[in-house]
């Protein structure tokens, strides 16, 4: 069985995927967050309980060694816990919300130049580079950018362009080839980023079980980073046809999310 895709009128890059959405309604939520809040709650403050316990019985000679090693123990792990998830919020904080844009006019020194196979606006983003070492975000036009000057590792890029119906696509991965994603910028030398366009679309198809397959849309680059190209107004699915060995369409869809 063949399977093609089938993009109408549209070109590749004009290709909307849609991302999967959940919708929550609010007491969904908020019973969600007190549920969760609930057992955090019982693993950070309820060994307090058996120790308390515990403590009180040795007080009056009545036992109790075993409730206050549990208890002990119990908050060592809770302390240990709460102390990675202190550092798992700090750094997510650090990391995905405190992003410094680099301004080559305030740089000091002589930055370098980054290009991409693109000739419209782009921008990536390094994990450190910034002024307190978090993550910077290169902004650049035509294909080009500014950067500052050392080695980094790049995390994200996206690549962007308008159309004449006011429209705007973008493209965007997170660079999860497995390859060394990090870069050397010179002052001297322009470097040049062998991420993005063109891409190649591919389908995976499962084994077939019980007269059903499974098939799974991938957009990536010659590196293997897998890429997600959307639109801001055309929503259309990517869309495909399956064929037997005679060239007979016997399946037509799309690729639908959410």
């Amino acid at each position: 069985m063949k399977t093609r895709l089938k993009w109408g009128n549209m070109t590749l890059a004009q290709t909307s995927l849609n991302g999967y959405f959940a919708i929550m309604s609010t007491g969904m939520v908020m019973a969600t967050g007190l549920f969760f809040l609930l057992i955090a709650g019982t693993l950070c403050f309820g060994w307090l309980i058996p120790l308390v316990i515990g403590i009180r019985r040795r007080m009056r000679n009545s036992g109790g060694k075993a409730l206050i090693v549990i208890g002990s123990v119990w908050g060592a792990t809770a302390l240990i816990l709460t102390s990675f998830a202190i550092y798992g919020i700090y750094r997510l904080i650090r990391y995905e919300v405190k992003v410094e844009t680099f301004d080559a006019a305030t740089y000091n020194g002589q930055p370098g130049t980054i290009a991409v196979p693109w000739n419209n606006s782009f921008n990536l983003q390094f994990l450190d580079g910034s002024s307190n070492g978090g993550p910077l975000k290169i902004i650049g036009t035509a294909g080009k950018a500014l950067a500052p000057t050392g080695t980094f590792t790049i995390s994200m890029i996206n690549l962007s362009t308008a159309t004449s119906n006011d429209d705007f696509f973008t493209a965007c991965s997170w660079l999860n080839s497995g390859k060394p994603r990090q870069v050397t910028v010179t002052a001297d030398r322009q470097v040049m980023l062998d991420y993005g366009p063109p891409f190649v679309a591919s389908i995976q198809a499962s084994q077939p079980s019980a007269g059903k397959v499974e098939l799974k849309y991938k957009l990536s680059d010659k590196q293997g980073n897998a890429w997600q190209v959307s639109s801001s107004k055309n929503r259309q699915n990517v869309k495909f046809e399956a064929r037997d060995k005679t060239e007979k369409v016997v399946w037509r869809g799309d690729f639908q999310y959410g």
